[in-house]
């Protein structure tokens, strides 16, 4: 034959597709009986019909067409349909059509199989069925005629979505391909995506709209698309950067992930008009997920905006509890205030969310009362209340370490019990039991001892766990009883 293909260019609204090949007998002096069939006779017909006699060293023209023509899409297979040529010597030079179909009827070594051609169907408006029918599938889908995609019956869609549309593409133009790659990115058909791309098509390339393929594939929310986009180039443009100051980009922390993980994205640096970054978004929305998923970036949850605003800020002005706790245990922001003067506490009482006044104001009545002699009741009557044993203020300070350096060691004692920290560090690096050897309290050293605390101090001059004296002036650095007002 004179080809080893046979690629048949399917056109949407046309009655049949077809394509045209010749088989050549090679014979000098003798002619061959030809046989040529399919592996779906329902989907395909052979013209002339055969089996056919060539003439020595002559030429037949054969055509292969589509039977049942659909308007939108081929008969699509994988393994793909082939086409088979076998032949027969005939020295007689000439057959009977019944003597023709009786030399192939009986197979034996007179039947020689001569070629096996598989069957392609090509163009944009191939590689457009194969797409849509690729989505249909993967969303259960028959579509609006109730039809199954032409890929169900395959063993593994993905991969034969992939290879037929690789062989739809070959004769496509670089516009059509951009094109098709923006249907399978709006779609996120990421291996399809894939595909597309090693066809050669245009990561960067954008529609009437201005709209560019990873700016669709982060549309339709799937991560492998727009990982697979990101790696091979494309550029992340302003309205790929406003979807990431979105609410709806939230919901789609998979999404956020792709962008991260390609080192092409700064969480700190992405910033939307007003300097929030995308931690000051997830902080406005409430959305706690978000908010640790930034912070494993490295997101920095003090990060101010162009009005001076914290994510902690954000959250308690929308009155966002579960933020709010979550924030308030990761960052040092709680007194921090903003371009007009206002704590998140204050934004938020301004707001009307009353309801967030014991997370932004319980814990520092906790930390006054574990420093108060004789007010072990009131720690107590704070903790009912919901206050964290663990809340921290500017400096760092757990209520545990204001008990220790106040020498409380019945609060310090509740504190314990009440499940606390046994050895938190503040923002110097000290823990509750370094408190209580600067401050000379050896009884409350013990305590925190016999409960398993250790020191983190480099002092080698450890006095307080030797005798009933501790060395002066070990936080001479910072002033820690500044805390909070006793």
């Amino acid at each position: 034959t004179d080809v080893k293909e046979l690629e048949l260019l399917f056109k949407r609204g046309q009655q049949r597709c077809s394509a045209k090949f010749r088989v050549q007998n090679l014979m000098h002096t003798m002619a061959v009986a030809i046989d040529i069939s399919t592996t779906n006779t329902a989907a395909f017909t052979i013209k002339p019909s055969s089996p056919a006699v060539i003439p020595p060293l002559s030429l037949a023209q054969f055509s292969i067409f589509t039977n049942n023509p659909s308007e939108d899409r081929p008969p699509l297979a994988f393994p793909q349909d082939k086409l088979f040529i076998r032949s027969s010597m005939l020295p007689t030079g000439k057959a009977e059509e019944e003597q023709l179909h009786c030399i192939f009827s009986q197979p034996g070594a007179h039947v020689y199989k001569d070629a096996t051609l598989p069957i392609s169907f090509t163009g944009e408006d191939t590689a457009r069925a194969i797409i849509f029918g690729h989505h249909r599938l993967h969303h259960h889908d028959h579509g609006d005629d109730g039809r199954v995609s032409p890929l169900s019956s395959s063993s593994s869609p993905s991969s034969s979505s992939s290879f037929l549309l690789a062989k739809a593409v070959s004769v496509c133009t670089p516009s059509q391909k951009a094109d098709l790659l923006r249907s399978a990115a709006q779609f996120g058909e990421s291996d399809l995506v894939s595909a597309l791309i090693d066809a050669g098509a245009d990561v960067n390339c954008r529609d009437n709209h201005d709209l560019s393929p990873l700016y669709l594939a982060v549309l339709s929310g799937d991560a492998g698309s727009v990982r697979v986009l990101l790696s091979a180039g494309a550029a992340v443009d302003l309205s790929v950067g406003r979807f990431l100051h979105s609410a709806e980009s939230l919901r789609r922390l998979d999404v956020l992930s792709a962008f991260v993980d390609s080192d092409l994205f700064d969480v700190n640096g992405a910033m939307d008009s007003l300097g929030r970054t995308p931690l000051h978004l997830s902080a406005v929305h409430g959305n706690v997920d978000a908010l640790r998923l930034c912070i494993s970036w490295g997101g920095d949850v003090d990060r101010v905006d162009l009005n001076g605003w914290t994510p902690l800020h954000c959250a308690a002005a929308e009155g966002h509890l579960g933020a709010v706790d979550f924030l308030l245990a990761v960052c040092n922001t709680k007194y921090a205030v903003t371009r007009d003067g206002k704590t998140a506490h204050m934004l938020a009482m301004e707001s009307g969310h009353h309801h967030l006044m014991d997370a932004l104001c319980l814990a520092d009545k906790l930390h006054r009362a574990a420093g108060q002699d004789g007010n072990v009741h009131g720690v107590k009557e704070y903790v009912a209340q919901g206050a964290s044993v663990d809340s921290r203020d500017q400096n760092g300070w757990t209520p545990l370490h204001r008990a220790a350096f106040k020498g409380r060691a019945d609060v310090v004692q509740f504190l314990l019990d009440q499940g606390a920290q046994l050895d938190p560090l503040d923002n110097a690096g000290y823990t509750p039991l370094d408190c209580a050897a600067e401050a000379g309290h050896t009884h409350v050293a013990k305590l925190l001892i016999c409960r398993g605390a250790r020191r983190n101090s480099n002092d080698d001059n450890n006095q307080a766990l030797k005798g009933s004296t501790c060395p002066v002036g070990f936080f001479s650095s910072v002033d820690r009883s500044s805390s909070l007002d006793e």
